[in-house]
């Protein structure tokens, strides 16, 4: 009996061990795409992607930068080439920088997970096509210029810089809200809502279109 107490905690100590050694879900896979471009004399970034968690910060004046970290949720063949095939592309129309995240596979949605941190000079003016996920923004100083097909997106402004703002989500919420403000989105075909507010003393504007979802601007 008591040779069994003896190595009763060696075996505990061991698996204990085990079980800190072994996490309870391991990625099977990721994969991490960097890019920087100098600012130079661009106005506007445009960004497009599939399906993502976004967050786009104000950064430094001299670059625009982009991370995306990409994981696959499974060990199959078929995610492991599409985690591969992701692509950042560029080109540029005028001012304006084009990036596109590539070659999102239209399968299995669930396998592959990204998220994209995006920086930019504040002043730079900011467009986004998107189909799925939810955005974050947070210091930037120009025009917005946002479509998200299905998700949430949220802005973090200061009214001193804005003009205008307008909201429009085809089925869910839009509001602004901050300080003594709070507008709420007025109803379209009761599933819809739209917010539009033109009180502000800068001269910059905030436009976005939300198909289904939610939309939130908060005004410092």
């Amino acid at each position: 009996m008591r040779k069994s107490n003896f190595y009763l905690p060696a075996l505990l100590l061991l698996l204990t061990a085990a079980a800190v050694t072994l996490p309870a879900y391991a990625a099977k896979a990721d994969r991490v795409i960097e890019g920087s471009w100098p600012t130079g004399e661009l106005k506007a970034l445009r960004f497009d992607l599939s399906v993502a968690e976004l967050e786009v910060t104000a950064g430094g004046a001299e670059a625009i930068e982009i991370e995306i970290i990409a994981e696959c949720r499974d060990d199959s063949k078929e995610c492991m080439r599409a985690l591969e095939g992701l692509e950042l592309s560029e080109r540029t129309r005028g001012t304006t920088l084009m990036i596109d995240l590539e070659d999102y596979p239209k399968w299995g949605k669930g396998r592959l997970e990204i998220e994209a941190f995006v920086k930019i000079p504040a002043n730079l003016d900011f467009e986004l096509d998107m189909g799925v996920g939810e955005v974050d923004i947070e210091g930037l100083r120009g025009n917005l210029d946002l479509e998200l097909g299905v998700g949430e997106l949220t802005i973090d402004a200061k009214s001193k810089d804005l003009h205008s703002i307008n909201l429009d989500v085809g089925v869910g919420e839009a509001e602004i809200y901050g300080g003594d403000r709070h507008v709420e989105g007025r109803r379209s075909f009761l599933v819809g809502s739209e917010v539009y507010w033109a009180e502000g003393k800068g001269d910059k504007s905030i436009k976005v279109d939300v198909g289904v979802g939610e939309a939130t601007v908060r005004l410092d």
